[in-house]
């Protein structure tokens, strides 16, 4: 006779009471008695391709952007309908993405209020020791009505930056100081300044052809590569 065993269950089934999250950077999560929420999400070069492609002094390490959309994507599915914030956000340490690994988001609520504090993690083997949690970033949730949003609308904002900057000029000021990003990580397409730091800086991103988006609230890629309208603005 011949028996064959059946095939590994999916993540979603192993524990009784763990979800799936609507976005691909929210993994999987259980909720617990005391309000905490706890996420896993499969990182690395076989679940996010585009992680290659931004090196840092020659080593694969993920973009502090990276870190943000994952919490956010984490928080989304919990406080998407009160809305949320990102606040005292700290980065302990950066975050190799040469290999898979798991993350581990950890929402624990504070006392007293609607607040949450927020640590993102792995745990991490040690030859012959026991394994140690690697924090990575930490910080608070708080929940509620963001402040409002700027009035300014993008007409107003073309307006204001009319000054083109040469994209190739930002890309090797990035590799002057070791950071280099490969074509799935470069999506601005174009920039623009103003006459001085309060007008700010504006840029049109794009992802490169046949990269797949997911279903993100907000692409890593995307607030990363949105950083460089902050630093137009900073040039002037």
């Amino acid at each position: 006779k011949r028996y064959w065993l059946e095939s590994r269950q999916t993540a979603s089934e192993v524990f009784e009471g763990q979800k799936r999250a609507r976005s691909d950077l929210g993994g999987y999560y259980v909720s617990r008695p005391d309000g905490s929420h706890h996420h896993f999400i499969p990182i690395g070069p076989s679940h996010q391709a585009y992680l290659k492609d931004h090196l840092i002094h020659g080593q694969v390490i993920a973009a502090g952007a990276f870190s943000l959309a994952t919490v956010l994507a984490a928080a989304e599915e919990h406080w998407a309908a009160d809305g949320f914030a990102l606040e005292s956000v700290q980065f302990m340490r950066p975050l190799f993405a040469d290999r898979d690994k798991v993350l581990q988001v950890l929402f624990e609520p504070r006392s007293g209020n609607q607040g949450y504090d927020f640590k993102l993690m792995t745990l991490e083997e040690q030859e012959d020791e026991e394994p140690i949690w690697a924090v990575y970033v930490e910080g608070t949730v708080e929940i509620g009505e963001p402040s409002a949003a700027s009035e300014l609308s993008l007409r107003e904002a073309k307006d204001r930056c009319r000054v083109p900057a040469d994209v190739e000029v930002h890309y090797g000021e990035l590799a002057a100081v070791h950071i280099v990003w490969g074509p799935t990580w470069c999506w601005t397409e174009a920039a623009f300044g103003g006459e001085g730091m309060a007008d700010g800086g504006l840029v049109r991103l794009g992802p490169p052809d046949g990269l797949s988006l997911g279903n993100l609230p907000l692409h890593p890629v995307a607030i990363d590569n949105g950083f460089a309208a902050s630093g137009i603005a900073v040039k002037g």
